[in-house]
């Protein structure tokens, strides 16, 4: 999770230390890209319950609303083998 909504870089070097013990550079890089706010469907004031797993067009998609998602499934399969 990142601390806050924004733009953020992820630089990284690969390479090898030689037998001197120098570092050689044999590739850089830099990965740009935007964290964007994520809002809560459904808020129950319980920590992990409330942890988004995922952020699906802009709606926070949490432990919470999975759980009700997958309860309201087993029970309408239920309903249906009777």
């Amino acid at each position: 999770m990142f601390p806050s909504v924004g733009q953020y870089t992820i630089q990284y070097v690969t390479g090898y230390i030689d037998g001197n013990g120098n570092l050689v550079v044999t590739d850089s890089s830099d990965y740009t890209f935007n964290v964007d706010q994520c809002n809560l469907l459904i808020t129950t004031g319980i920590s992990w319950l409330d942890h988004v797993v995922w952020c699906f067009f802009g709606h926070g998609i949490t432990v919470f609303v999975l759980l009700l998602m997958f309860m309201l499934i087993l029970l309408l399969l239920r309903r249906r083998r009777r």
